[in-house]
């Protein structure tokens, strides 16, 4: 309810290289942003830097401290996923504040929270164990992906995905072209048609995708409509498809050749004058036609080892121009870019459009980023932008794209040092260039989503499942069917590689103490999305190496609005990972109120976040300690055993609710739901979700249908009134089949409603808005019953009720005093008998947390005390002194002679 729809972020790494997606569904996001001025007020001149390899990124952010920088050093790659712009970004950042620096967030946590973490063992299963919480084996069932032994989960890890079946997925269709490839076509056309190097820095633009986005297939597909030219710069030792373009790679990163910009205008020569001999000597044929017969001859094919012919015939050429170059003047070189533009037009103009004949686009271009060794105030990339320049304004039909899987792509931007000190960098003596706007819409989301599930046994299946979100996960699982792999190891391999995503590891499980705060945010950003407001390192991170989304992006504002999107497999994976051990868990609420303490960004309604928490440790435990109704038998070589995510089938409420209070199902007291409701309740409800997301409006039951589908609660809007939290729930007769129709008639929810402090109105006075008539939430049923929670979670106990209870004293709620029934309250008589409610009072009252979850949930609702609870009742007369007079006018007269 009161949790903010957007955290804004500050310029992340963004990726991908896969299949699509479709449109963007409501997602929970940081933000960070600050004065555009700022940029050209401050610039970071850092040579020493610049001539590493790696780069010390504490000396951005923190103050020139011997201790700051041995707790919080560390080195990252100037390749990966930390850019070069970034930590320009933040030293400005540092200068903008000028007072209490932000350190990394990695290593921000304090000592005691350190020594804690260094305490908490990782548990033997990797994957999911799928405990009890009383610590008995786990539940076997058909379906339920779980290893049989620590050292298979290892294995599996460490090889979750075939590399061929990858391969095979990257050249499947594509689909919804006009929506996702004819706009970023246009924007490229329109860009190339604007090129002039009095303007711009180079005829280059950067695509910002995600991992698994879809930004490698976006540029092969572009070749369907255009000439391009494909390289890809993957390091020499890295997996992965494509793979690495291997003669342009070594020409563009060869740090020993002395006369480096000649060599990259000789390579655009060659380039062009290739595609014009290959374009020359085709046969005639449609615009289709010839552009597949160029994809064959220029792009990676699985069935083929090496580079693509084409750069056999580049390196041909480079001999044949280097051979002259040498004795070419200014003049003369000029002339011969000129001539190979001339003969590429010439030849291609069967495409049929003048703005843009050739796209040169050069995918993981953080290779780039690297020093040039003859000059180390230079960069691979700053040089190749200078040979860039040397391209004629407007009619060229030529221009650049530079994509990149580990480093921020709206880095590419003329405020880094490498383009302040370079020469074409300038147009006066305080102007200087710029480079056009990156390109990041590209909506892939979604795009395998076709009929909704029509019965439980289709909403539960995880091939539906893997059609949400990035298009990689069922394109993959698709292919990996068509080649024979079982069902089961199919989702274990995409589980655990969508771990690998969010965790930004390659192979090795991870223990609780050693989750760092980017890892945390990953973990939770998927399944409970905390904010991360204003933290611009931990952003940038989340969104290079963890997974994140781009949402928008504007340069003008260095500002970035990026989060954790509706997808069903990372927040099962996030799930698996955290219930199979509870340390981890833990290590992650520690890690939240650590932040929350230090105030280093705002996580925003914590106590609404703490309720998350609950809601979902209990659903994880309900699940584990729950078996799936067994599926319909099956029939015919065509039908499919059910197969779940990890910790993603459906359970009955009445299970949840056992789980919450830690009463059975006779002595569940649900308030003043009347008798035939509270039976339909227990007997035909379910639950099926794994994660929240955030929504800006109030739903409906065809919404709360939608939500359904995707397996996921609802964080309230900031203003929603009523409720903080919502869960579906869908109506089911066990009696009746898994077959039976999930339609919107079906449909109610339950709803969880937080209160604050022990000054809010009591639970008689607030439960008459806790109704869906109040809510403004319109059920297509509205007879249906209903559930609300209510957690007090800053209250020990009830208030005294004003006349003596009439309970028996077998009673759970008399037992069990700290959980109450809502009453009817003000509610009409008509809301009140469908609604089942309870409230409960601190987390004391929460059968299923352990003491130490307890314990690390209250140092996270602790951690939102205002300076003033400095001064307690335990506080010695000399602190209370102390603090008075540090603290003048804040605290009342009477502070001073109290105790």
């Amino acid at each position: 309810m009161r949790n903010s729809h957007h955290q804004k972020l500050v310029k992340p790494n963004l990726t991908g290289k896969s299949q699509l997606y479709k449109n963007s569904t409501p997602t929970a996001t940081s933000s960070f942003s600050f004065p555009h001025t700022l940029i050209h007020k401050t610039h970071v001149k850092n040579r020493e830097t610049n001539s590493r390899s790696k780069i010390d990124i504490i000396n951005l952010l923190t103050p020139d401290s011997q201790h700051t920088k041995e707790k919080y050093k560390y080195d990252v790659p100037v390749s990966s996923s930390l850019s070069l712009h970034l930590q320009i970004v933040l030293a400005q950042i540092r200068n903008y504040n000028n007072i209490n620096p932000t350190p990394p967030l990695e290593s921000h946590s304090n000592y005691r929270l350190q020594e804690r973490a260094e305490k908490a063992q990782d548990s033997d299963g990797f994957l999911g164990q799928n405990g009890t919480t009383d610590g008995s084996t786990k539940i076997d069932r058909d379906g339920r992906i779980a290893p049989s032994s620590h050292e298979e989960a290892e294995m599996v890890f460490n090889h979750p995905l075939e590399d061929g079946i990858v391969a095979e997925a990257f050249n499947h269709g594509y689909l919804d072209t006009k929506r996702i490839v004819d706009p970023t076509l246009q924007t490229l056309q329109k860009m190339a048609r604007q090129w002039t190097p009095d303007e711009y820095l180079a005829p280059s633009t950067s695509l910002v995708a995600t991992s698994k986005n879809g930004k490698s297939r976006l540029l092969k597909e572009l070749s369907r409509h255009t000439c391009v030219v494909y390289i890809c710069l993957r390091p020499k030792d890295a997996t992965g498809y494509p793979p690495r373009s291997e003669y342009p790679g070594g020409l563009l990163l060869d740090s020993k050749c002395p006369t480096l910009q000649t060599r990259y205008e000789e390579l655009l020569c060659a380039i062009l004058h290739t595609v014009a001999d290959f374009f020359s000597a085709q046969e005639p044929g449609s615009r289709q036609e010839r552009l597949e017969r160029w994809i064959l001859y220029s792009f990676p094919q699985t069935n083929r080892s090496g580079d693509p012919p084409f750069w056999t015939e580049v390196a041909r050429k480079m001999d044949e121009i280097s051979s002259r170059s040498a004795r070419l003047t200014a003049y003369e070189k000029d002339a011969q870019i000129w001539e190979a533009l001339s003969r590429m037009k010439e030849s291609t103009q069967f495409i049929g459009q003048d703005d843009l004949r050739v796209l040169l686009a050069i995918d993981e271009a953080s290779e780039l980023f690297a020093s040039y060794s003859s000059s180390p105030d230079l960069s691979f990339l700053s040089i190749f932008q200078g040979a860039l320049q040397r391209i004629p304004s407007h009619s060229s039909e030529f221009f650049s794209i530079l994509a990149d899987t580990k480093s921020l792509l709206s880095t590419f931007h003329p405020t880094s040092p490498y383009y302040i000190n370079h020469p074409y960098s300038r147009i006066g003596k305080h102007k200087h260039k710029k480079l056009f706007d990156p390109i990041y819409e590209i909506p892939t989301f979604d795009l395998h989503v076709t009929d909704p599930p029509t019965d439980q046994q289709q909403l539960q299946s995880a091939f539906r499942l893997l059609s949400y979100g990035s298009p990689f996960w069922r394109v993959y699982a698709n292919e990996a069917k068509r080649k024979g792999l079982a069902d089961d190891e199919i989702i274990q391999g995409l589980t655990q590689y969508t771990l690998q995503k969010l965790l930004s590891t390659s192979g090795q499980s991870v223990p609780a103490g050693s989750l760092s705060d980017s890892q945390v945010f990953a973990l939770l950003g998927s399944t409970i999305q905390p904010s991360t407001l204003g933290a611009s390192y931990l952003n940038a991170k989340l969104i290079s190496s963890h997974g994140a989304q781009c949402v928008h992006l504007d340069p003008s504002q260095l500002e970035l609005i990026s989060g954790y999107p509706s997808q069903f497999i990372l927040s099962s994976a996030a799930n698996q990972y955290l219930a199979s051990d509870e340390a981890r868990l833990i290590r992650c609420i520690q890690v939240l109120a650590s932040i929350n303490r230090q105030r280093l960004f705002g996580l925003s309604d914590v106590d609404r976040l703490v309720s998350r928490i609950i809601l979902l440790r209990a659903m994880q435990i309900t699940i584990q300690n729950t078996p799936p109704p067994p599926p319909p038998p099956v029939v015919g070589p065509d039908s499919e055993r059910l197969i779940t995510m990890p910790l993603g089938h459906s359970v009955r409420l009445v299970e949840f609710l056992q789980t919450f209070t830690g009463w059975d199902q006779e002595h569940l007291e649900l308030g003043s739901i009347d008798k035939e409701n509270k039976e339909r309740l227990l007997a035909e409800a379910h639950l099926f979700w794994n994660h929240f997301i955030s929504i800006d409006h109030t739903p409906s039951s065809a919404g709360l249908l939608r939500q359904l589908y995707r397996g996921s609660a609802v964080t309230c809007r900031h203003h929603q009134p009523s409720f903080d939290q919502l869960f579906k729930i869908y109506l089911r007769s066990e009696s009746g089949p898994t077959t039976a129709l999930i339609d919107e008639k079906q449909i109610t929810f339950g709803a969880v409603c937080v209160s604050n402090s022990s000054d809010d109105e009591s639970v008689a006075q607030a439960s008459y808005q806790w109704t869906p008539a109040h809510a403004g939430i319109k059920l297509q049923e509205h007879r249906h019953p209903y559930l609300v929670l209510n957690f007090r979670l800053n209250e020990a106990s009830p208030k005294p009720p004003k006349s003596s209870s009439t309970k028996p004293p077998n009673s759970p709620s008399s037992s069990s005093p700290h959980i109450v029934p809502i009453p009817n309250g003000k509610a009409s008589k008509n809301q009140a008998r469908r609604r089942a409610g309870l409230a409960f009072y601190g987390l004391k009252v929460f059968p299923f947390l352990t003491q130490d979850l307890r314990k690390a949930l209250q140092e996270l609702l602790d951690s939102e005390a205002s300076f003033r609870s400095l001064i307690s009742d335990d506080s010695s007369d000399l602190y209370r002194k102390f603090v008075l007079q540090t603290s003048p006018g804040v605290y009342p007269a009477s502070s001073s002679s109290s105790k």
